[in-house]
């Protein structure tokens, strides 16, 4: 069972009234859930040493792939899931899957805006993105992901 599941009401209405009939939810939600889980994956060998997989969700043993997430479970229904990380992960991925909806059928690279003088064509600076900026702004208290350091 997906943490977003298009066949559920609640889940729909987390969308934009403009978008719950669209036929493409059920193409978009489990892409856009995959990548999100994907985005806090990593190898546990990597952060071993930082003590988190004690924290973490091992997702393959093979691979030994962990996810970093505070409360994360592969089944959403497991009793160990956190249910506000649940809730949490359920709007992230629809707001994921709204963003990708709304770019369906547009060029990622380029903004058209048509103005009194004409049509104006710029770079579009999220156009390659997987996900809208600062998309993962609920996950934040639930990152396990060892932060990044700089001098």
């Amino acid at each position: 069972m997906p943490y977003f599941d298009p066949e559920l009401e609640a889940d729909i209405l987390l969308l934009p009234e403009s978008q719950r009939k669209s036929g493409e939810i059920e193409n978009v939600a489990p892409q856009a859930e995959a990548d999100v889980i994907r985005f806090y994956t990593r190898r546990a060998s990597r952060h071993s040493a930082l003590g988190f997989p004690a924290l973490a969700e091992v997702v393959n043993q093979d691979l030994s792939l962990v996810v970093f997430l505070l409360g994360y479970k592969v089944s959403p229904t497991d009793p160990g899931t956190d249910p506000d990380l649940r809730q949490a992960l359920k709007e992230t991925i629809a707001g994921v899957v709204s963003w990708r909806l709304m770019r369906r059928n547009r060029d990622k690279a380029i903004i058209t805006e048509s103005t009194d003088i004409g049509k104006t064509v710029t770079w579009n600076t999220h156009g390659a993105a997987s996900f809208p900026p600062q998309f993962d702004w609920r996950l934040s208290n639930y990152d396990l992901r060892q932060p990044t350091w700089a001098l």
